[in-house]
């Protein structure tokens, strides 16, 4: 008699046994600090070059010096990489005797945070590298003069 069958007049599944989850403890996904400094370090900078008279000089490497640049920024300071890629020449100050980084973030707000002195060390390379210190509109994510 369906009246006495529940659910719609249907017999009710058999109770399972739930599956048994495991769960491994990972590693949190973000990078550490070893891992940044590995990351920034593997960024090439500079390539030996023979002279015509025969000695070996070290050429910078222009892509290298901005690509440092940039991600140190993102790493020291936690900045977004649009604000990084919107940095301007005249965005990193000095302000007594340390450097500053000026971001703009979304919806038109600006954020002073300081500068790591290992960061400070990558702008100027970048910056003079490139050839923009003198022209404070430039972007710092310019590929070369």
């Amino acid at each position: 008699m369906a009246g006495d069958r529940p659910c719609n007049g249907r017999e009710p599944r058999p109770l399972r046994a739930r599956p048994e989850i495991r769960r491994e403890k990972r590693e949190n996904a973000r990078a550490g600090a070893d891992e940044a400094i590995e990351l920034l370090d593997a960024i090439a900078i500079a390539r030996k070059t023979k002279r015509p008279d025969g000695t070996e000089s070290e050429e910078p490497i222009l892509v290298g010096l901005r690509d440092r640049a940039l991600i140190g920024v993102m790493v020291y300071t936690f900045a977004r990489v649009n604000s990084v890629l919107e940095m301007k020449v005249c965005d990193y100050f000095v302000q007594g005797r340390r450097g500053w980084v000026r971001l703009h973030e979304k919806g038109g707000k600006e954020h002073e945070v300081p500068c790591y002195r290992n960061l400070e060390q990558y702008l100027d390379e970048y910056i003079a590298a490139a050839g923009i210190a003198g022209d404070p509109e430039a972007r710092c994510s310019h590929d070369g003069p």
